[in-house]
């Protein structure tokens, strides 16, 4: 049995090294250069694992992009008008990536993407979500290496939600009723007054 402290020490220490690992993938892919270290660990931990099988399809040349994948583990084919154009492969060593055009505009995908191994491990971030965090990456590039980082500063596009809601306090929310409560505490449902 873990006490709480402990297992929440071992999983942040987990989880920082599992970062660590996925930043020195993304510090590979050229359209991120421009990124310094703690914008490029930020980027790391809001990666979503996603697991593919054999013939599956990723995605589908033609459809609009908003998803940049890294690919950890297995083999994928990357297809033109259902022609082999070329074959990426992934170890525990070094990552291969594809769709990062996504993160810069959403454009129509060139390739159909299909999954070519039993265990196709990908790490994914789409466009909004890499804006949440660090704003476009146009942005970031125009900026260069040299330039302040963005983690920690508000992304230009939050201000426009932050002036549509106002700002809200707590004393001006009427509790309306209890969600459920869980092992972090209880979640309420309120309303604005």
């Amino acid at each position: 049995v873990i006490d709480r402290n402990n297992f929440k020490k071992i999983l942040t220490q987990s989880s920082g090294l599992l970062a660590k690992r996925n930043a020195a993938h993304l510090k590979k892919v050229p359209i991120l250069s421009s990124l310094k270290e703690d914008e490029c660990l930020e980027v790391a931990k809001a990666l979503l694992e996603s697991n593919f099988k054999t013939g599956e399809t990723i995605y589908q040349q033609g459809e609009t992009g908003d998803m940049f994948y890294l690919l950890v583990s297995g083999s994928v084919s990357l297809m033109k008008d259902d022609k082999e154009h070329q074959r990426l492969a992934a170890t525990a060593d070094s990552a291969a990536f594809f769709g990062e055009k996504a993160l810069l505009k959403k454009d129509v995908r060139e390739f159909t993407v299909k999954a070519t191994s039993d265990n196709v491990q990908t790490l994914c971030l789409d466009k909004a979500s890499f804006e949440l965090l660090l704003g476009p990456l146009e942005d970031i590039n125009k900026r260069g290496s040299s330039g302040q980082s963005k983690v920690g500063h508000k992304a230009k596009d939050n201000s426009a939600s932050e002036s549509r809601h106002g700002n809200i306090r707590k004393k001006d929310l009427k509790r309306l009723g209890l969600l459920g409560c869980g092992g972090f505490g209880a979640v309420e449902l309120v309303e604005h007054v």
